[in-house]
């Protein structure tokens, strides 16, 4: 038997040996009364319990868009074999870099790896088990978002048009990417969109190079996704570790030295 109906259960029998202790009427409607007082109880503790642990998610969810958020810079990274992968995903992460693995999962402690190109829920739900604290998509994949808009795991949808923006706003997407914003007009862009949607956190995505990643971020994005600017096709070729390490480090340099001049120009603008 259920918690809620052994609860129900015992309650009501409690209540009616006192109905058989001669009370009457008046009894048996203090007994329906005390039933429904109980099952109230029941609920709203069963509701406190759910808001803790929704609480506790948001709160690793923040945390995630937090550590993004820090960095300016998220790299996308594409590699053959899950070897060559948390290879050179280790040294992004080394330099406080998230790091997105498009079709492929690694786990990596104390890190933010996530998934980049989910487009089901399945995809999803695997890289929720091979250990990813995000998952990215080039659209928004309305199944994902209510899967795990309550969880731990942050859900990062795609947009392109402002409708797309603001439908993915409503839906309950807490950080959006906006993709392929170099097609769609760049930084200039990415200043038209922030007009009507300040409110909304974004990241950039397609095309961003280490020499236009800080005009981004200046237009008012959380971030920047970077792909063959920290994981050179010719490094990775290679297996030149030594210069995705070094390419990452500048990426993180310019992407933290990006967002701290954003926070001082705005702190002037609105002294506290």
């Amino acid at each position: 038997m259920g918690g809620l109906a052994a609860g129900r259960w015992a309650c009501q029998v409690q209540l009616h040996s006192w109905a058989a202790a001669g009370r009457g009427r008046r009894t048996r409607t203090r007994t329906r009364t005390r039933t429904r007082t109980c099952m109230r109880n029941k609920y709203r503790t069963a509701s406190i319990s759910s808001i803790s642990i929704t609480c506790s998610c948001h709160g690793e969810q923040s945390s995630t868009i937090r550590t993004i958020q820090k960095c300016g810079v998220v790299a996308c990274l594409r590699a053959n074999s899950p070897g060559l992968a948390l290879e050179t995903a280790r040294m992004a992460l080394d330099e406080g870099i998230s790091v997105v693995i498009a079709k492929l999962v690694l786990e990596y402690p104390s890190a933010v790896i996530g998934a980049g190109t989910v487009l089901t829920c399945e995809d999803a739900k695997s890289a929720e088990l091979a250990g990813a604290k995000f998952l990215m998509s080039p659209a928004l994949v309305s199944d994902i978002l209510e899967v795990f808009k309550d969880t731990c795991i942050l859900y990062i949808p795609g947009a392109m048009t402002p409708t797309e923006v603001l439908n993915a706003h409503a839906f309950g997407a807490r950080i959006i990417k906006i993709y392929p914003v170099t097609v769609l007009g760049g930084e200039r862009y990415i200043q038209t969109l922030r007009r009507p949607f300040h409110h909304i956190p974004m990241v950039a995505s397609q095309g961003i190079t280490m020499e236009t990643m800080n005009l981004y971020i200046r237009m008012g994005v959380s971030a920047v996704v970077l792909s063959d600017a920290i994981f050179s096709k010719t490094a990775m070729a290679t297996r030149d570790f030594g210069l995705i390490k070094k390419l990452a480090g500048l990426a993180a340099s310019k992407g933290k030295a990006a967002v701290r001049s954003v926070a001082e120009s705005r702190h002037e603008q609105f002294p506290v």
